[in-house]
């Protein structure tokens, strides 16, 4: 009874380490075709049409974001990054 008891537990425990796996895996996926929508997003334009759009990210930007692309830094880098992947999105979904 223990050794099976033992044994259940441990096919419990693999299916569940599979499970998690696969939720990985699916997350990645996710995480990458959506990288990969942004990059096609911005790079299919112009840079002329990149520079305005750009703008027109940041200005829709809300005031805190504004406001830390003011200071400057490694903090303004990301936040930029984000705001332009925000509004990338935005327009893919058909949001903006």
């Amino acid at each position: 009874e223990t050794a099976d008891a033992e044994a259940k537990a441990q096919e419990r425990a693999l299916k569940e380490e599979a499970r998690l796996e696969r939720e990985r895996i699916l997350a990645e996926r996710k995480l990458q075709a959506r990288q990969e929508a942004i990059t096609e997003f911005w790079g299919a334009m112009s840079p002329e049409e990149r520079t305005r759009l750009e703008g027109e990210a940041i200005a829709q930007a809300g005031s805190f974001e504004r406001s830390l692309l003011e200071k400057g830094g490694t903090l303004a880098q990301a936040t930029r990054q984000k705001v332009l992947e925000d509004y990338a999105l935005r327009n893919l979904e058909g949001t903006v």
